[in-house]
């Protein structure tokens, strides 16, 4: 026959809507636990394997309620980051460019080296037009701004620059002209 604690019968009126009966009902919950753990031996080895249960099963629960609370930040996050995934080509506009970023490099021993976060080199996959825009100079004639890098080149870019998104199952960047901060030759 296996233990069941008395003290259990209180729990029902733990969880009634009045606060007072709340308060009473863990009161003799508490008091009733704590006599039959000191007095009852049973009541002792149930205590502890209880304990034992919790303490075995208390990482993955709050795991589980951590990642409750953080999914639908890291949602929004990848909704804001991710503009989408493009089975087809993608043209930028005048003044963007679309980059593969590298993600990962090779050691002089050939050992390969992957860092997503931290790197912020690749190569440029297509390229807008020039960018004409008044606003940018303080002449009244429209002056173009050019592409820094052209198509096939390695750069290098401001780290979290660019939009990430996903044309024909690769990892790209939707950036603009100005995110380019060198070309490697």
């Amino acid at each position: 026959m296996t233990f069941t604690p008395s003290w259990k019968k209180y729990e029902e009126a733990m969880r009634h809507p009045d606060s007072k009966r709340q308060g009473v009902a863990t009161d003799k919950f508490i008091a009733e636990r704590e006599h039959a753990v000191k007095t009852d031996s049973e009541a002792r080895r149930w205590e502890e394997g209880r304990k034992k249960e919790l303490a075995r099963n208390k990482p993955q629960w709050i795991k589980e309620q951590q990642e409750k609370e953080v999914a639908p930040i890291k949602q929004a996050e990848k909704k804001f980051k991710n503009v989408g995934t493009f089975e087809y080509g993608l043209r930028p506009t005048p003044g963007y460019l679309i980059i593969e970023p590298s993600i990962e490099e090779k050691t002089s021993g050939g050992i390969i080296l992957s860092n997503q976060q931290t790197n912020n080199t690749g190569i440029v996959l297509e390229v807008g037009e020039k960018l004409y825009c008044k606003h940018c100079f303080t002449s009244i004639e429209t002056q173009p701004t050019e592409a820094p890098a052209k198509k096939g080149d390695k750069i290098l870019f401001k780290m979290g620059a660019g939009i990430e998104m996903k044309l024909k199952d690769k990892n790209c960047k939707f950036m603009m002209f100005s995110d380019v901060l060198g070309i490697f030759i």
